[in-house]
């Protein structure tokens, strides 16, 4: 895939807010395409904000006992890693609707893909599974080598999950969805890393407290360098926004939020249009259903749906036989439908009427 390199430096902003609510060892972070805020979870003071692109602060939930550590926004429901408990907050009001008591020690880093949630035990040293309709869970994988599990993600690439390590010389693991086998990926000179995020490109960015820094890995983690230093003081779990091509490192050392420009896959999504022209989505605009041409799915294991706002919708498909995807509950519009094959990015406009 075609990059083009138009900053040599990140374009970084600092959120330090001094007004009716605070950051007070923000944790974690979590967009939400509803109205363009991010909720960050404050592990001090036990509550989760909505923080404004322009650095404003608002409250939005109160009374988190054990953290809140990780987040993950799915539909109209936050799930929040609360000590052993899973607690599921209404996306709007912040109220509370369940308290999953899981069964773990330390719940941390959440992901979700389709249906289920994935959940790193910090302590337990386990990865949990949680059904978002029947609510039901269980552990879905043991880590290797006694290392503790911390920020982890959905890489829709090559579906698995990826999830980053605290220690010394903290490795990067993946999780086959097939067998839950445990393997590692990546091997890092860093220490205590906290949280890990993926750009459209599938570039890996981990966030570390030794050094203090965000270092961007390639998707095969070679050629590692230094993303982010200044300003960071023990970053946690970050979150890359794809919609809008910005990374957000909350800062627990300094109650700070930093954010940082990319560009790159927004310059990609642009070449892409122009090059993937192909009449391979059936009917486009759709109405109820969209299918794919057959020998456009060979390899492709999951198709991404974004709309305007950075909203996603994911699905999993089975390669090489015939796709057709339910798109009646989606809004008329015009949404970006992004998949990965024989590792190229494919991308596409669909129309729904």
């Amino acid at each position: 895939m075609t990059k083009l390199k138009l900053i040599a430096a990140s374009i970084c902003l600092s959120f330090s807010i001094a007004n009716a609510q605070t950051l007070n060892g923000p944790e974690s972070i979590e967009f939400d395409p509803n109205d363009g805020k991010y909720f960050v979870g404050n592990n001090t003071s036990g509550n989760i904000v909505k923080l404004s692109p322009n650095g404003t602060l608002q409250s939005y939930a109160t009374g988190i006992a054990s953290g809140p550590h990780g987040l993950e926004l799915v539909g109209d429901t936050l799930y929040v890693c609360d000590g052993a408990n899973l607690k599921m907050l209404n996306r709007t009001t912040g109220a509370t609707i369940a308290i999953v008591t899981m069964g773990g020690t330390f719940l941390n880093g959440i992901t979700h893909k389709g249906n289920n949630l994935y959940i790193t035990d910090f302590s337990a040293k386990k990865i949990h599974r949680f059904d978002l309709i029947t609510r039901q869970h269980n552990i879905f994988a043991s880590t290797i080598n006694a290392k503790t599990p911390n920020g982890i993600i959905y890489d829709d690439i090559d579906d698995r999950l990826v999830y980053c390590c605290w220690g010394t010389n903290a490795p990067v693991h993946a999780i086959s969805f097939a067998d839950s086998s445990v393997s590692v990926i990546g091997t890092t000179t860093l220490g205590n890393c906290d949280g890990i995020s993926m750009n459209c490109s599938g570039d890996f960015y981990i966030a570390s407290w030794s050094p203090n820094r965000v270092t961007k890995f390639s998707h095969t983690f070679t050629s590692p360098a230094t993303f982010m230093s200044t300003g960071i003081s023990s970053p946690a779990d970050i979150y890359y926004n794809r919609n809008q091509d910005s990374l957000y490192v909350p800062n627990s050392g300094n109650n700070t939020v930093r954010k940082a420009g990319d560009l790159s896959c927004t310059i990609s999504l642009i070449e892409n249009f122009k090059n993937n022209n192909l009449p391979i989505m059936f009917p486009n605009p759709a109405m109820d259903e969209v299918g794919f041409a057959k020998d456009e799915m060979i390899d492709v294991k999951s198709i991404t749906i974004y709309d305007a706002l950075g909203k996603t919708y994911a699905y999993e498909v089975t390669a090489g036989q015939d796709v057709k995807l339910n798109v009646s509950d989606l809004k008329s519009g015009m949404y970006i439908v992004s998949f990965w094959k024989n590792n190229e990015h494919k991308v596409y406009k669909l129309i729904k009427q």
